[in-house]
């Protein structure tokens, strides 16, 4: 079946079939590569090489989650990278969101809303893992509150679960509509774009880079891998860098309105929100069997698939599913996306290793990529380097 978002997909740009000329070439034409374009337009000459369509990778294939922090909940996070890192991570996440909302969200209808973002403790442990964030969450000055077992069951018609934490500044947004809308304002201040394009080649010279496709060659000043989970498959020195990961999820159809928010449990390999049309899109599971989930075949399993409608009966929804479907993360070493020029390349810049929150670092990380080409340096440079 076709991913829920990627149905109602509206835009489309033609496949480039004549050589071409750019100050910047953006591969990927997801959450990261729209936003270069976005920040970018208007400033030099960009061209948005995409080899599919328009999000038609992990971008249109998520559950559109706009959260605050990083895989990790906070107190791990704290521990894997200490007190001011960690700080600073949720700082970045949060800040992309609100970038989203002053530039983005005003004028484009992408079903964003600021509607909380719910993480539930599915066990005891976990409970104890949440009160040790909100307890150092506050402390670092971000507003969560503490939801007992009674409290969260109550908003979610259960008893399976053991209390919560709530951001009522995360938020939800149609994941397709938001890269379109960040596509058409790049187009309407000159971007270059082309669907339906693959790379088939780069080759690196005096005078910049040749990028050789289909039909066409084009050649760039400056390179962008706006690419993910797919990057090694264009940048082979990247190939440690990175795990592609499948993710899973399924469409439900309209319900009648439950839940308010986006709920994010066991550690995130559980998750679920209910969009504007009633539908519930459920999402997960991938630790039943991580070494199956690796790699880029993008289909549904049996047994995940099962799973996942199980967990909506455990929220007693009676319900039919009518889109199931799946997308590729890339995940890194250590959990953090990896951006910026690559170690001795510096007009050879990439994104990649976003570990599932996409949405979360995607929109700053397109700063982060134009502030490097436009003035040579960037915000938090090293929070996320690509030096290996």
């Amino acid at each position: 079946m076709e991913p829920y978002w990627l149905v109602k997909k509206k835009i489309s740009f033609p496949a480039l079939k004549e050589d071409v000329r750019a100050d910047v070439a953006v591969i990927g034409a997801g959450i990261t590569g729209a936003a270069v374009c976005y920040w970018l337009a208007g400033k030099c000459r960009v061209i948005l090489l995409e080899e599919d369509m328009i999000a038609s990778k992990a971008s249109g294939r998520n559950a559109g989650f706009l959260l605050t922090g990083t895989a990790d909940y906070y107190n791990r996070a704290v521990q894997r990278y200490g007190r001011e890192k960690a700080k600073a991570l949720w700082q970045v996440t949060q800040e992309n969101h609100d970038l989203l909302e002053k530039h983005i969200f005003p004028d484009a209808a992408c079903d964003h809303q600021r509607s909380g973002g719910y993480l539930v403790a599915s066990s005891a442990e976990e409970m104890r893992d949440l009160r040790a964030s909100v307890q150092l969450l506050r402390e670092d000055g971000f507003h969560y509150q503490l939801l007992g077992a009674e409290e969260i069951n109550a908003v979610l018609s259960s008893k399976d679960f053991h209390g919560a934490a709530l951001n009522e500044r995360d938020g939800e947004v149609n994941p397709v509509k938001l890269v379109e809308a960040l596509v058409r304002k790049a187009n309407r201040n000159g971007t270059e774009i082309f669907e339906k394009t693959k790379t088939r080649g780069i080759t690196a010279g005096k005078d910049g880079f040749y990028i050789t496709t289909d039909q066409a060659v084009v050649r760039s000043n400056y390179l962008v891998l706006a690419t993910n989970a797919y990057t090694p498959l264009i940048c082979s020195s990247l190939q440690d860098r990175v795990r592609p990961t499948r993710g899973q999820m399924l469409a439900t159809n309209p319900l009648p309105k439950r839940f308010r928010g986006v709920f994010y449990a066991n550690y995130g390999y559980e998750y679920w929100r209910q969009v504007p049309d009633g539908r519930v899109l459920a999402g997960g599971f991938r630790e039943l069997d991580f070494a199956g989930e690796q790699g880029y075949k993008m289909v549904t399993t049996k047994n995940i698939q099962r799973n996942l409608e199980k967990l909506l009966a455990r929220l007693a929804l009676e319900f039919k599913v009518e889109h199931r479907w799946s997308g590729i993360m890339g995940f890194s070493a250590d959990q953090l996306p990896i951006i910026g020029p690559l170690p001795g390349k510096d007009k050879l810049l990439v994104s990649l290793g976003y570990s599932g929150h996409g949405l979360g670092f995607g929109f700053y990380a397109g700063r982060m990529i134009s502030e490097t080409i436009l003035n040579g340096q960037t915000s938090n440079p090293g929070l996320f380097s690509a030096a290996g």
